[in-house]
């Protein structure tokens, strides 16, 4: 658990806090009985909700398996008043560490060390801070497919199809996970005006800017990915019907010559050439005059 205090605002950043230690913060600063009851363990799904003078609100951040494991998403709880910010998280999330360090080192959040920097526009600064991040944690996704796409033109369609295929199931679930996001901003927006006033929307605002690009940059990486999927499935049909191409000419070419075998393999009584002088070369010649005959046609026709 870190706590940093600045003049009259704290914030308390807790990690899997054990009921002894939410018990202590609740008590201390007045916090919700409700609050210490869901932070002793993961939340499923979004939450948000108003407590006479604070907001509790549960984000679920949408990141790479690729990069952390098997999880999909970190969680983040905020319980915000104005004088208070508490953060609990129950992974280790990069923005909050990267503040916790510059505050560390007697690093202001803002320009100046003496003033103060309201509660809830450091939350709205964790919230912008953690959005890039994710932005950042799409780089990547991108060169990923950026690895996929050399892949592609480098002949190897067929196992593209299945990396492609995991490609677009991370993205799935990404955008999944962004899209929740909307309804959720909203409402946390809306809760934060009206408890907070005028220094929460000013800050909020930079917080939906960041979402914003979130957004934009995952619609960009899905039509990647389908267009990705449409230009290799398109070069994997195109090899497929070069080799039924070529399996239809050589066809088209043992035909007549299986034909002209059978027919001087007839046992007839009189069959023409057979028997004469030279007949097995005499049969031989027409047999590859028709090959050649049929290779010209096909030049002819474009077919190879």
């Amino acid at each position: 658990m870190n706590i940093h205090t600045r003049k009259k605002m704290t914030w308390v950043d807790t990690f899997t806090p054990t009921q002894e230690e939410l018990e202590e913060i609740t008590e201390k600063y007045k916090i919700d009985a409700f609050v210490k009851k869901d932070a002793l363990s993961p939340t499923p799904y979004l939450y948000i909700n108003e407590y006479k003078d604070s907001l509790y609100s549960v984000f679920h951040f949408p990141v790479f398996r690729m990069s952390h494991k098997d999880e999909s998403r970190q969680e983040l709880d905020i319980v915000l008043k104005k004088d208070f910010l508490m953060t609990i998280r129950y992974d280790s999330i990069e923005p909050l560490e990267v503040l916790h360090k510059k505050l560390e080192a007697n690093e202001s959040l803002s320009r100046n060390e003496d003033e103060e920097i309201p509660a809830p526009v450091l939350a709205n600064l964790i919230l912008r801070e953690i959005y890039l991040g994710v932005i950042d944690d799409l780089a990547s996704f991108s060169d990923w497919l950026r690895d996929i796409e050399d892949r592609i033109y480098h002949g190897k369609e067929k196992e593209m199809v299945v990396e492609i295929s995991l490609a677009s199931r991370e993205l799935t679930e990404f955008r999944s996970s962004v899209h929740e996001h909307e309804h959720q901003l909203s409402l946390y927006q809306e809760i934060g005006s009206r408890l907070f006033g005028e220094e929460f929307e000013e800050s909020f605002e930079d917080v939906v800017r960041a979402f914003e690009q979130l957004s934009s940059q995952t619609e960009f990486l899905t039509d990647l990915v389908r267009e990705l999927r449409e230009t290799n499935n398109s070069l994997v049909s195109t090899k497929q019907n070069e080799v039924m191409k070529v399996l239809t000419i050589l066809a088209f070419i043992t035909f007549p010559l299986s034909l002209i075998a059978s027919i001087f393999g007839m046992n007839t009584s009189h069959m023409p050439i057979i028997g004469g002088e030279n007949d097995f070369w005499v049969v031989m010649i027409i047999m590859g005059f028709s090959t050649i005959c049929m290779f010209v046609y096909f030049k002819y026709k474009k077919w190879i």
